[in-house]
């Protein structure tokens, strides 16, 4: 396959050769056909995309700042510190060197003829080979970003070390978060993720104009999903979805829908849909103020990131002191009403047995041997109270309640697939909702079996047990569309 003109020259060249002959202009766009003239092209077209994502980060994170303020002015994003903004355009500005050179590759395989994408419809095959490679190329996007954000950046121990996601998942709570964290990555790891916006081209026969357009899109959208503001409707993994993200470090991975996290029951939807109410969306316009346990905590994590920008850490041991942060605060929500409760509770637990007892005749002997029998589960172990489940709550000791069941996860914390921060969230605390809000295979059910040390008293435990399935349509509907997707690139390959 023969190459294609460099982007530059598209744009300039016609231009250009109104004064210069058009031999030079070819050379200095990288198409004269020798190794400086490459390296000449590729050095102008770097520049050309440095300088526009320059202007762009300097005009568009701005305008999206200024017009949440006068909308929505009493909103987290709206009132995220100066100091941290200044932070998150420092680390943006270190990274934009290495963002660039993902056009320049798209640019490269085009011009080098190593790209199956052809510069127009009628090149491609016409419309229907061209809509149909276009939807090839974002499945395509939507798999190989995801696997790029949650094993290599996410579950890996080593991919953690050498992406440094943590760097940009600092920003963590809603008035730390604004359009201009979307570009606050280490150089490395923005890159590996905007990568599979090039290699498509390799493989797919997508208009240019299409991918370019993604590019762009992309920019865009990485600005948009961290402003927590106007959510889009399902399957879009719009800026709630992905406030969830950060807030938890764990949860929604995809791209732009939640089809590969529904693939992979990594997706937790925000309550605030028609099918799941809530306030996320009252918490996000600031119609409901930030809980004060999340003010006081994002400020001291803004410090800290400040702190580690000059020296003081580094953000993974920031994001441990987080996570270890939501296990206490969690155990002490717990632990507040429990001490209310713990003894009507109880006296109510052995009430209630010594007075069937007494109507039956039974007198009081058989009523105290009633109410140690209510004490005891099925097994003849003892009933494990919330306060009881609340001690057990850090990396030594650490229980978790599901189903009504508790399970000792400590010698499990490090080989979670899901990593050992999501664990430790739940320590000392029910995590029935959790558990089945990300969804988890038969044999992840079947390995708690062996962790399992007893029951939750029954006055301890909360509502009706849920199911372990998808359950509703939403989440059938989103099981389809990756299948759907699958069956358009099985199409294509028919046509072609």
């Amino acid at each position: 396959m023969g190459g294609h003109d460099p982007l530059l020259q598209i744009l300039l060249g016609p231009a250009l050769e109104r004064y210069f002959a058009p031999e030079s202009v070819a050379f200095a766009f990288g198409s004269g056909g020798t190794y400086l003239s490459d390296i000449c092209g590729r050095c102008l077209c770097w520049l050309m995309f440095y300088v526009a994502i320059l202007g762009f980060y300097a005009t568009f994170p701005p305008a999206v700042r200024w017009y949440y303020a006068r909308k929505y002015p009493n909103a987290p994003t709206s009132n995220v510190p100066q100091k941290l903004i200044d932070n998150m355009i420092e680390v943006s500005h270190a990274a934009f060197p290495l963002y660039v050179t993902v056009p320049v590759l798209t640019d490269l395989f085009m011009s080098k003829g190593w790209a199956m994408a052809c510069e127009d419809v009628e090149r491609c095959g016409g419309w229907a080979r061209s809509v149909l490679g276009c939807v090839a190329y974002f499945v395509f996007l939507e798999v190989i970003i995801f696997i790029d954000h949650y094993y290599l950046l996410h579950k890996f121990d080593l991919g953690k070390r050498i992406g440094q996601h943590a760097q940009h998942h600092v920003y963590k709570y809603a008035n730390q978060l604004n359009a201009f964290a979307g570009y606050s990555f280490a150089p490395q790891d923005g890159w590996s993720q905007g990568l599979a916006l090039a290699l498509g081209t390799l493989v797919f026969p997508v208009p240019i104009a299409f991918v370019y357009a993604m590019e762009i899109l992309t920019g865009l959208w990485t600005l948009y999903i961290h402003a927590d503001i106007m959510p889009l409707p399902w399957p879009m993994m719009g800026c709630d979805y992905h406030y969830i993200h950060h807030r938890y470090n764990w949860y929604n991975f995809g791209f732009m829908t939640i089809t590969m996290d529904a693939l992979f029951n990594t997706v937790k939807h925000p309550k605030n849909k028609a099918w799941n109410k809530g306030d996320a969306l009252q918490l996000a316009l600031g119609l409901k103020p930030m809980p004060a346990s999340d003010l006081k905590r994002s400020a001291a994590l803004t410090e800290a990131i400040l702190s580690s920008r000059s020296g003081g850490g580094d953000a993974l041991a920031i994001m441990r002191g987080e996570d270890a942060g939501d296990m206490q605060e969690a155990a002490a929500q717990e632990a507040q009403p429990q001490a209310q409760q713990a003894a009507p509770a109880a006296a109510t637990a052995a009430a209630a047995p010594a007075a069937a007892a007494a109507a039956d005749g039974i007198g009081a002997a058989g009523a105290a041997g009633a109410a140690a029998s209510a004490a005891k589960d099925e097994q003849g172990r003892s009933f494990i109270s919330k306060a009881q489940l609340a001690e057990h709550a850090n990396r030594e000791a650490a229980w978790m309640a599901n189903h009504g069941k508790v399970y000792d996860i400590s010698g499990y914390l490090d080989t979670h697939p899901g990593g050992a921060e999501v664990l430790l969230d739940l320590a000392g605390a029910d995590g029935t909702d959790p558990f089945e809000d990300v969804g988890h295979s038969s044999a992840a059910r079947k390995a708690l079996l062996r962790l399992e040390v007893g029951e939750l008293h029954p006055s301890d435990r909360a509502g009706p047990e849920r199911g372990g399935g998808v359950g509703t349509a939403a989440g059938a509907v989103a099981l389809a569309v990756p299948a759907f997707a699958v069956a358009v690139a099985a199409c294509w390959q028919l046509v072609l």
